[in-house]
């Protein structure tokens, strides 16, 4: 499928549903971050516990709860990619549901990815003013094998770097395929070249899950 042919007129509700969430998760303002909504989906370090690692650093625990809450908002997790052939780790988000009810449109989707070769996590959306014409995206195409890599390497979709200096980033899955809610973890390290070695921290979320249909 062709990503290039969903140029049209400009969305413009898209930019301020999500900038909160995106300022809050951007390390160039970790220092006076915008606190973000926690919804009950997403669940942190304090309500559950040992089930989830605790950040040393505050600023690395707020990231993580950014990003938690992130894909906790989100209206549904399309596909959860961990680490395997490629170097990348990633999530295809659909991050809401906007003009059209029930649709998945182009500006609505994301992909979420980690790149061990260059320890950044990165949002990849179509630019701001790129939106689909009439073509209804596909959901079960945005789950399919080498979506993310073309969705990546679309001339249409932007990157903004979300962290820098993360070394790994574990996606873990409980649950059946088909169950509509799974609860997602997810685990991020931070390389450190300090005695302290490096900060490990873990969210859960309880993400709505795409099906398509065929039980394994």
């Amino acid at each position: 499928m062709s990503i290039r042919r969903y140029k049209a007129e400009a969305a413009h509700d898209r930019g301020s549903t999500l900038s909160g969430v995106l300022i809050a998760l951007s390390l160039a303002t970790a220092l006076s971050v915008t606190a973000v909504v926690v919804t009950p989906r997403f669940l942190t370090a304090q309500s559950i516990g040992g089930d989830v690692i605790a950040a040393r650093y505050p600023v690395n625990q707020q990231f993580i709860n950014g990003l938690g809450a992130l894909i906790g908002r989100s209206v549904e997790v399309l596909a959860v990619r961990p680490r395997g052939a490629t170097p990348y780790a990633e999530l295809v988000l659909w991050l809401e549901d906007g003009e059209h009810p029930g649709r998945l449109e182009p500006a609505e989707l994301a992909v979420l990815s980690h790149s061990e070769v260059l320890q950044t996590i990165v949002l990849y959306q179509l630019f701001e003013g790129e939106a689909e014409a009439s073509h209804v995206l596909d959901r079960a195409a945005a789950q399919s094998a080498g979506f993310c890599d073309r969705w990546r390497a679309d001339s249409l979709v932007a990157p903004t770097v979300l962290a820098t200096g993360v070394a790994d980033m574990r996606l873990e899955q409980t649950g059946r395929p088909y169950e509509a809610t799974q609860r997602l973890r997810i685990t991020l390290t931070w390389s450190s070249e300090s005695s302290d070695g490096p900060d490990e921290a873990s969210v859960l979320v309880d993400a709505a899950m795409y099906y398509d249909g065929e039980q394994e």
